[in-house]
């Protein structure tokens, strides 16, 4: 039977581990970290601000997708921006970082992922829709 799962709330489901928090964006909104039988990890946050779950979601994650909204300079609530990014990932940086959900703002800054690049402990890649990620523990 189907049912609602609840922030905070685990579950185990066809041989997944599924772990949900409450991430900053609106008040219904859920963060994601999924690991397989394979024990590769997918943290997939979704819409955020900074929020005390982010760096539980991605620590030490095989792949973290991450959306980053607005250049630092123009930030919004409910978004990451390349610095809030940096700040969830360093203590337990994620193998792999993926940069989506880039508002027009962040998307036509040459510079952003350049420099996200550059300061990220880990690789920083920019996938276009369709792009599929292997993931290994």
């Amino acid at each position: 039977a189907l049912r609602p799962l609840h922030p905070g709330e685990d579950l185990h489901l066809l041989g997944l581990h599924i772990e949900s928090a409450p991430v900053r964006h609106h008040p219904s909104s859920i963060g994601w970290r999924i690991t397989l039988p394979n024990r590769a990890t997918l943290a997939w946050p979704g819409d955020t601000g900074p929020c005390d779950a982010l760096p539980h979601l991605v620590r030490n994650a095989s792949l973290a997708v991450l959306e980053c909204g607005f250049p630092d300079g123009t930030p919004l609530e409910g978004h990451l921006t390349p610095s809030a990014i940096l700040d969830a990932i360093a203590e337990n940086p994620p193998d792999q970082l993926a940069i989506v959900h880039r508002y027009p703002l962040a998307l036509h800054d040459d510079t952003l992922l350049p420099r996200l690049r550059e300061r990220a402990p880990c690789p920083v890649l920019a996938p276009d829709d369709g792009h599929l990620f292997p993931l290994l523990p």
